[in-house]
């Protein structure tokens, strides 16, 4: 019988210091500014892992390799079914960094969801009207390793190139992220305090 990829809690210090690396690392002015204002240890972390993976057999520095009975395509699956159950709520947005292009790319390809910092680009997703493809669309465009996405509140303002600003504002508002994890899958980092994870979690 297929072993099943699910959505568990991990409670595993190093897959804290993973969250926190990744996020330290993600060559970005906003994963630089929510480097330096977030607490990782005022949220849960929930990992897309297969039914019979063992978190705690994983050793320091460990997270990056794939487990067996990984099932890649369901784990992308899970992450856009997480994101799409938290945009049906109203005043929410999901932020995706790209660190690798920049507007003045020449293979660069304009899009409404497109939102840009200096030169920078992010996609922000937010409201009804995105399906489940097009988020599927939008994760797999952003860069990879480290790939990190933001949970946050809508801005106030439209203007498609944001500002310094705006930035802090996701970092002091975050709801939660999503990071790359065992190479093909994905580690959500969430503050319950604010709100319930959108996932549904085996336990």
């Amino acid at each position: 019988m297929a072993v099943r990829t699910l959505i568990g809690e991990v409670a595993e210090p190093g897959l804290r210091e993973f969250v926190r690396g990744e996020i330290a690392g993600g060559c970005t002015a906003l994963s630089e500014t929510v480097s330096k204002r977030i607490d990782l240890t005022l949220g849960r972390f929930f990992l897309i892992m297969p039914q019979n993976f063992v978190p705690s057999t994983v050793e320091a520095g460990g997270w990056n390799w794939t487990p067996r009975n990984l099932n890649e395509e369901r784990a992308n699956d899970i992450l856009v079914e997480v994101i799409a159950d938290y945009l049906k709520a109203s005043g929410t947005r999901f932020v995706i960094q790209d660190y690798m292009m920049r507007r003045t790319d020449p293979c660069f390809t304009d899009d409404p969801l497109r939102m840009f910092y200096n030169e920078e680009l992010y996609w922000e997703l937010h409201g009804l009207g995105i399906t489940g493809e097009k988020i599927k669309d939008c994760c797999g465009d952003a860069s990879y390793w480290p790939w990190i996405g933001y949970f946050c509140k809508v801005r106030e303002g439209k203007d498609r190139f944001i500002s310094a600003k705006d930035l802090e504002d996701v970092a002091d508002n975050l709801v939660g992220l999503a990071a790359q994890a065992l190479h093909d899958s994905y580690v959500f980092w969430w503050r319950t305090d604010r709100e319930q994870f959108p996932g549904r979690t085996d336990d």
